[in-house]
Parts: C-alpha cells; structure tokens; sequence
C-alpha cells in the first residue's frame, strides 16, 4: 500500500512538472512570436515610407579643370540609386587694370536677351573693353649747363708795403687790393753779406724776411698779381733805420 502511494505521488509530481515546461515553452513561443510580428510590422512600415519618399538629387560642381567636387545626399534606407546633376563651374572674369593716364573713353558691350514666353528676362553680364593707348612721354632736352664768364676786373692794381728793422733783421710785409700769384724779396748791398728768406703769399698778401748788417743795405720787393700786374718797391736801410 505504501508503495502505490508513493508510485501516485511521483506520477503526480511528473506531471506536475511536466505541466510546469509545457508552460513555460507556451509562453516563449508566445513571445517569439510576438516579437517577429512587431519586428515584420516595423520593416513594412519602413519600406511603405521610403516608397513614398522622393529621393533627393545630388548636386555635383565640376571645376575647370575636370575634377568633380561636391556633397553627396544620400536618402537614409533607400536602396535606390541617387541621380546626379553635374553644374560646370564658371568662371569669373578678372578686372582689366585701368592705367594712370586716360586718353579714350571706354566703350560698354551690353548683351540683354529676353524670353517672351515665359516673361523671364535674364540679362547677360556686361563687358567693357577698354582700349587705352598710352602717348609716349616726351624726353626733356637737357640745356648744358653754362658757367658764367668771369667779369674781368679793370681795376688798377694797387698795393702797399711796411717795412720794419730790428737790429740787422728787417721784416717786409706786402698788402695787395688783388689776389697775388708770385711774390719777390731780396737785400741789395754793394758789399758784404745778406740773409733772405723765402717769400709766403696767402691770398692778396705776401711776407718775407732777412738780415745784414750794412747800413746801405736796399730792400727790394716785387709782387705780381694774378692777371699778371705787377708792383715793385725798393728802400734804402739808412733812411729808415739809424744804423
């Protein structure tokens, strides 16, 4: 008896799990299911919307050289290729220079075509040319320089000397009114010796100097000035100095 309670209480038990599984694996296949039917719902959707949805065009700029450069929109999830609009690049014309100096007038080319029957008038960019001739600048004549002729001077020539003894030395300073270009000294005596030094001019004015020691000693002098006048002077020593 104890045994068939027992035998009862494992079938019961079995089934009981059993029971427990089979519920278990209902409820994942409920799941499952579940889950592709939403994700099915969600691709149709997707697909109805981008059937719907026109694709964008792509805008590509083509350089002058060749070269294609440009942002490309793609439509997300489409599978379709997108068209391509190539636009060649113009190009813009640099500005002509206008020179320092004008001579013409410009002269203007205005292009203007219109479309009557869609009342659209597009006007085309205006293109002026200017031709510009430049004369050539004229050289100025170089006048050679003239010095101007030295007046020449006609006034007489003048000068002056002062002699002056100290002891047997005697000093002679000569003072002209014109510049001076050579000057002569010398100590005349009959007999006996004399000293003469060299004679210095600076300018309109001459000096030397010298000695003896006789009392009828002559000083002479000669100075010549630079258009060639010259003056001479001469003096006896006892006149002037009591030797």
């Amino acid at each position: 008896m104890g045994k068939i309670k027992d035998w009862v209480r494992n079938k019961a038990a079995l089934l009981t799990t059993s029971k427990r599984i089979r519920i278990g694996v209902l409820l994942f296949g409920v799941i499952v299911l579940s889950s592709s039917v939403l994700v099915a719902g969600a691709v149709i959707k997707r697909q109805a919307n981008t059937a719907n949805s026109e694709p964008t065009p792509v805008v590509q700029v083509e350089s002058s050289d060749g070269e294609v450069a440009g942002a490309t929109t793609e439509v997300e999830n489409t599978p379709t290729p997108t068209p391509l609009t190539t636009r060649r690049a113009t190009a813009t014309p640099s500005p002509t220079p206008t020179p320092a100096t004008t001579n013409n007038q410009p002269s203007s080319n205005n292009n203007q075509s219109s479309d009557n029957s869609s009342n659209n008038s597009s006007q085309q960019p205006q293109n002026n040319t200017t031709n510009q001739t430049s004369s050539p600048t004229p050289t100025p004549t170089l006048i050679p320089t003239q010095e101007p002729t030295p007046t020449p001077d006609n006034t007489p020539f003048e000068a002056e000397w002062n002699v002056s003894w100290n002891g047997d030395s005697v000093s002679v300073v000569i003072t002209a009114n014109k510049p001076l270009q050579s000057c002569e000294g010398d100590i005349k005596v009959t007999s006996g010796t004399t000293v003469v030094g060299s004679t210095s001019i600076n300018g309109n004015v001459c000096t030397f100097g010298g000695g003896t020691s006789k009392c009828h000693a002559t000083v002479w002098a000669k100075a010549t000035s630079t258009n060639d006048e010259t003056k001479e002077f001469s003096q006896l020593r006892s006149n002037v100095d009591p030797c």
